[in-house]
């Protein structure tokens, strides 16, 4: 997902921004697509840099820190994309009415920043399993990436992980435990 940084977001439409400043929130928080276009502007500490939200899946409260290039991007598009409107979500129509997304969007938004490869495939997921795995590779503890992902337990985080090839590598699995022989069998005949 490095392609995302290398965007030109001058020659961005207003529109083109606020997919932008989509996906580069979910790149980078692993907010779930929901709760993107749910985010209030009371949701975020400026002066914190951080975004705390109740996530609309579970329920679950949760307080993240916001990189700072996110945080660039998010005023970015409040100050040069935006339409002015009343409406209390960051992330709005930009035809009349002026209100609040559906989170369908955000795969829209995903696609139209495609790598080299097939983006038709993709989800906006995709970007939620992308936070873990770099939150894995920097040696951040299971406990931490379920905390940050809003999950209650740490087991459900493993399906996150599995994106990180480098050190599933490192996780043999003994042929005895999966029920597999070397002894006989087909090979030794």
């Amino acid at each position: 997902m490095d392609y995302i940084w290398s965007v030109d977001i001058d020659t961005l439409s207003p529109v083109g921004l606020r997919d932008y400043a989509i996906v580069c929130v979910g790149l980078t928080m692993g907010f779930r697509a929901i709760d993107i276009v749910s985010l209030r502007f009371e949701n975020i500490d400026w002066k914190r840099r951080s975004i705390c939200l109740t996530q609309e899946k579970t329920g679950k409260n949760i307080a993240l820190p916001m990189p700072v290039k996110t945080g660039n991007i998010l005023f970015r598009y409040l100050r040069d994309g935006r339409p002015e409107s009343a409406d209390v979500h960051v992330f709005i129509k930009h035809k009349a009415p002026f209100k609040g997304l559906h989170r369908c969007v955000c795969t829209k938004a995903l696609k139209r920043f495609p790598p080299q490869t097939d983006a038709n495939s993709v989800g906006f997921h995709v970007l939620r399993r992308t936070f873990a795995t770099n939150l894995l590779r920097g040696n951040t503890k299971a406990e931490l990436i379920a905390d940050s992902l809003g999950h209650s337990t740490n087991s459900t985080v493993h399906k996150y992980l599995s994106l990180d090839e480098e050190r599933m590598r490192q996780c043999p699995i003994s042929l005895d435990i999966v029920g597999i022989s070397l002894k006989g069998g087909v090979f030794h005949a």
